[in-house]
């Protein structure tokens, strides 16, 4: 089967090398696991997967074509959204947004609102009068209403409340069937829960591929936070 997304030997610097011929392949309707330590690179690679960050060497590819930058089958959502919410908008105009720049019909919308068990009537309020976990459930549903092969989840399920934390995995794993996820966090036992495949990052290289690895590298005490 061929890899829905792949990087093939990529190279991102800054002022210091960050990613360092980095190779990986994302399955279509998988969910795999992104950890390491701070500085590892996890974030670039996020970015770089998503078409957000063009690599200095090496290619990714989205079904074989290379990826030129941002595209609605390639999702990222950051640790907080709040950054890339216009605070004008209403929480559904916001949703609706990727329809309407596409000029497509934007009823989908408040469905994934619904779906993603948002509060009924937070549709006509903002996303400052949001919790966190609402702004991130926010920030899923105009992800997903885009109609993306592949969401990337950016340390999005960090610093919640076990629930939210909870129910938001519940429904990555509903639907993973149609969309395949790509999970970063600091939390180990979250990762090695929900992903059916772990790529462990350090220095900017690929260290790990597998539960096992990670797990191993993890008890060393050497590569993972603990």
């Amino acid at each position: 089967m061929s890899a829905l997304v792949e990087a093939r030997s990529v190279v991102c610097r800054y002022r210091n090398v960050v990613l360092d011929g980095v190779s990986v392949e994302i399955e279509a309707g998988s969910i795999t696991g992104v950890v390491g330590v701070s500085g590892a690179g996890k974030s670039t690679l996020a970015r770089v997967l998503t078409g957000r960050r063009r690599p200095d060497a090496g290619a990714v590819l989205y079904k074989g074509s290379q990826v030129a930058g941002p595209m609605r089958a390639l999702q990222y959502i950051p640790q907080d959204p709040m950054a890339s919410f216009n605070p004008r908008m209403t929480n559904l105009e916001i949703v609706r947004e990727p329809l309407d720049i596409a000029g497509l019909d934007g009823s989908p919308a408040l469905d994934w609102m619904r779906r993603l068990c948002l509060p009924e009537g937070c549709e006509r309020r903002r996303p400052a009068e949001l919790s966190g976990g609402e702004r991130r459930r926010l920030a899923l549903a105009r992800a997903l209403v885009a109609g993306p092969e592949l969401v990337v989840l950016d340390e999005t399920l960090s610093n919640l409340d076990a629930p939210v934390q909870l129910d938001i995995c519940e429904t990555i794993a509903k639907l993973r069937k149609n969309v395949a996820f790509l999970v970063i966090s600091h939390d180990f036992r979250l990762i090695l829960r929900l992903s059916e495949r772990v790529i462990v990052l350090y220095r900017g290289r690929v260290v790990g591929l597998d539960h096992e690895h990670a797990r191993q590298l993890r008890a060393a005490r050497m590569l993972l936070p603990c």
